[in-house]
């Protein structure tokens, strides 16, 4: 079983752990991907303010909270993986062992439970869908491969 720990996520939308090849079997390539066949919602110009009500909207977490991931750090006080959801053949749970900071105690464990050809990953849909423009955009996160487990990542 192959295994990928996902410590600190700043703009990740997908990551996929797939096989490469026939002559790699054992190998998993880690790839990022932008889902974008859904345009989203028209905001239209005459609508402007935010709610500032306790869970009316998500008026805070996600508006004037500026990070696009929702639950990015897993620092919920439940410590859930609310946010975020798995396809293909794989897991997830949260852990706190060997974590990439003592402020980000907490990470997802990403398990392939049946290796195979295609592909499985994990996904976050952001805040009601992530909001993206045309321009450049940087993105970061941090993932460890279990012992005995060969990951390649771009």
């Amino acid at each position: 079983m192959k295994m990928l720990l996902i410590f600190c996520i700043s703009l990740l939308v997908t990551a996929i752990p797939t096989p490469t090849g026939a002559h790699q079997r054992d190998e998993n390539l880690v790839s990022l991907i932008i889902e974008n066949s859904d345009s989203g919602r028209v905001i239209p110009p005459t609508i402007h303010g935010v709610i500032l009500e306790t869970n009316i909207n998500r008026g805070d977490d996600g508006g004037l909270y500026a990070e696009l991931i929702y639950n990015r750090a897993f620092q919920e006080k439940d410590r859930s993986l609310d946010g975020w959801s798995t396809f293909g053949e794989a897991s997830t749970t949260l852990t706190k062992n060997h974590p990439l900071h003592s402020t980000l105690p907490v990470q997802l464990r990403f398990s392939i439970t049946i290796p195979s050809f295609s592909t499985s990953g994990i996904r976050n849909g952001g805040f009601y869908g992530i909001n993206l423009t045309a321009q450049n955009y940087t993105t970061s996160f941090f993932y460890r491969a279990s012992a005995g487990a060969f990951v390649f990542g771009d």
